[in-house]
């Protein structure tokens, strides 16, 4: 029996996070619907120039509108047929109940301290849901090229987390921050 010593036993994926959007511009608690600016558009096309070279076969996104934007301007600068944009549920922005709309303390308050407040999703909530999302990147196989996953900061952070095993919030880096237009490579185990 030949045994395939040819297979991968790391996936690359690139993970950014979206263009600017109105609630970023205006220091709000965000909703699915929160739209790009034009700053944000702009951010998008520029990421697409950037990610030209990393050989990308398949976008997986976010269903939050700001992130399918971001996607679409993607797919488009570096030629990728729109077929290949997956949206992803798990993706989403972290859920923030009533204070959708409201405005936020600090970027620093929105991604490490705020755990709870109403309705709004849990830490531990949106670990277990990031522990969904990478089991489903896990599963997309791609015949060449590269994974771009289309997010958002907290998503990205937590992911980024979780896969070097940090498996609590109380385990996490508290120096994180991805701006719009970074690229942050990820290294998911396939085992």
């Amino acid at each position: 029996m030949k045994v395939n010593t040819n297979l991968k036993t790391e996936k690359i994926v690139y993970f950014i996070r979206h263009g600017q959007s109105k609630a970023n511009r205006e220091g709000l608690f965000s909703s699915p619907d929160t739209p790009l600016t034009d700053m944000g558009l702009k951010q998008a096309l520029q990421l697409g120039i950037k990610l030209q070279d990393k050989d990308i076969s398949q976008i997986v996104a976010s269903p939050d509108l700001r992130s399918r934007q971001t996607a679409d301007i993607i797919a488009q600068q570096i030629g990728l047929n729109k077929r290949y944009i997956k949206i992803l549920d798990e993706l989403h922005e972290r859920r923030f109940g009533a204070l959708a709309g409201t405005p936020r303390q600090s970027e620093k308050h929105f991604a490490y301290t705020f755990n709870r407040d109403g309705d709004a999703e849990t830490r531990h909530q949106l670990i277990e849901r990031m522990k969904k999302a990478i089991q489903k990147l896990k599963a997309i196989q791609v015949q060449k090229g590269y994974i771009l996953v289309v997010g958002h900061t907290v998503s990205g952070y937590f992911m980024r987390e979780l896969l070097a095993r940090h498996e609590t919030y109380e385990d996490f880096s508290q120096n994180y921050h991805l701006s719009h237009g970074a690229i942050l490579e990820l290294k998911i185990n396939n085992n």
